[in-house]
């Protein structure tokens, strides 16, 4: 978990994606605002990724984003540079 969590949090951060560092099994995506949150959550569900949002913590313009396998990993970061091209 540890492993696919840096290197994903690493690719996604070359993405110029705000990540909180984390110790935990899921990546805190930071967006400029609550509408883009809320873009690329769908853009995501529409790939077949459901992150969570957590508004309810006072982040409205941030998603969870659980880790996965190596696999999914890559998947959800192709998914997420497809979305910045």
């Amino acid at each position: 978990n540890r492993a696919n969590r840096e290197m994903l949090r690493n690719r996604l951060l070359g993405l110029g994606l705000k990540i909180d560092q984390s110790f935990a099994n899921f990546l805190l995506l930071r967006f400029v605002s609550e509408d883009q949150a809320n873009r690329i959550d769908l853009f995501l569900k529409e790939k077949g990724f459901i992150l969570r949002k957590v508004d309810s913590y006072g982040l409205s313009n941030c998603l969870r984003l659980s880790i996965g396998s190596e696999e999914i990993c890559e998947k959800v970061y192709s998914t997420l540079a497809e979305y910045f091209d």
